[in-house]
């Protein structure tokens, strides 16, 4: 038997301490074999977009059950990171379950584009219209008028100022943005003299991811019930996922957050499936330098 008085007790409790931790290790790999166990079970459902994204709620739910909520949330990312692995890897079956459907545009509307016009909108205008074909503008005279413009199903997109290099986010036009419920399907950045830049979005009534011709990743805004949980969880399983959030906007019991096209995005809205299902995707763009 080892004589321990051989032993500062300096020397016994880093050992110990050695010990606990080739104990979690071993536990930590036992919990992410069965977190591939079941993400394996859960792949089999990913036909049924919809009642995919409801078990994973579930799911989500006994987690947190069953762990306590740091080691619950990242339960959850480790989980939606094994169901990325099963998704095929060129497809885009994940989009599919996200982007609403049913928002019927008329022909009048389509690629019609609404903005209250001055020189540095035309330059947006231009811009966006490299990405629709045959974009045609209406000029209304308020850009509470613009937004009426698309909310009333006569353009299908409008165009407002959302950030200045001078002024930071321009919160009037995000309230605008906000009350109206539009989503942001594409942004660019014109400059208006100075060295300063206002970056422009094209806002849509629903989701529709647009095609670039440099094929730039697309960027991720969001916005999230937070209540009685935290943005904790959320930027860390973000972080789990490789993502960042560029600009983060706390209210009481949500969280606005954009993210850069860094990361995995799929498995982090899979995350978000599982740890915070109350989320909307109120923009995903692609911003080309």
């Amino acid at each position: 038997m080892e004589d321990l008085n051989a032993y500062t007790p300096e020397e016994i409790i880093l050992a110990n301490l050695a010990e606990l931790s080739e104990r979690f290790g071993a536990l930590r790999e036992q919990l992410s074999a069965h977190l591939r166990e079941l993400a394996l079970e859960l792949s089999a459902g990913m036909g049924d977009g919809g009642a995919f994204l409801s078990s994973l709620a579930d799911h989500g739910a006994d987690l947190d059950r069953l762990l306590p909520p740091p080691d619950a949330d990242r339960a959850k990312a480790y989980l939606a990171l094994e169901l990325r692995r099963l998704l095929p890897r060129d497809g885009t079956q994940w989009l599919d379950w996200y982007l609403p459907t049913g928002d019927e545009i008329s022909a009048a509307a389509h690629n019609r584009i609404a903005y209250q016009r001055n020189r540095f909108t035309d330059e947006a205008f231009a811009r966006f219209s490299t990405l629709l074909r045959d974009a045609r503008a209406a000029y209304p005279h308020t850009f509470r008028a613009v937004c009426d413009e698309v909310a009333g199903g006569t353009c299908e997109y409008c165009i407002l100022p959302l950030e200045s290099s001078g002024e930071g986010r321009l919160h009037a036009f995000t309230s605008l943005v906000e009350a109206y419920g539009l989503k942001v399907v594409a942004v660019c950045t014109v400059p208006i003299g100075d060295g300063r830049e206002t970056l422009y979005a094209l806002l849509r009534r629903t989701l529709l991811p647009l095609r670039h011709p440099d094929g730039t990743s697309w960027w991720l805004e969001l916005h999230c019930d937070t209540s009685g949980r935290g943005p904790e969880g959320l930027l860390g399983g973000a972080a789990l996922c490789g993502m960042r959030a560029d600009y983060a906007e706390f209210g009481r019991g949500s969280l606005r957050a954009v993210f850069p096209p860094e990361g995995d995005l799929p498995a982090f809205l899979l995350f978000l499936s599982l740890a915070y299902p109350h989320f909307e995707i109120t923009g995903l763009f692609r911003h080309p330098k």
